[in-house]
């Protein structure tokens, strides 16, 4: 049984608190802000400039974790987790 804290801990960590979090909805590459609790990395800043140069539109937002789930495409990326 969980105790009532455990939801109030837990509902808006990160996706994942080692590696950036981008999601793809309506064609647009969707990513945490950076007032979002996310990591920041020079992975995750060069993901948003290649989307730029190749002229896919960004946004960068807070992600709620049901968009997760309902996104055509997610992926996540880090200088560990490569791209």
């Amino acid at each position: 049984m969980l105790r009532s804290g455990w939801r109030r801990r837990w509902r808006w960590r990160p996706a994942s608190e080692a590696a950036g979090l981008f999601l793809v909805r309506d064609g647009w590459r969707v990513a945490p802000s950076r007032w979002s609790d996310v990591l920041e990395s020079v992975t995750h800043d060069t993901v948003l400039v290649l989307d730029g140069e190749m002229g896919l539109p960004v946004e960068e937002r807070p992600v709620d974790r049901t968009e997760i789930y309902v996104a055509e495409e997610a992926f996540i990326c880090g200088t560990g987790q490569e791209l």
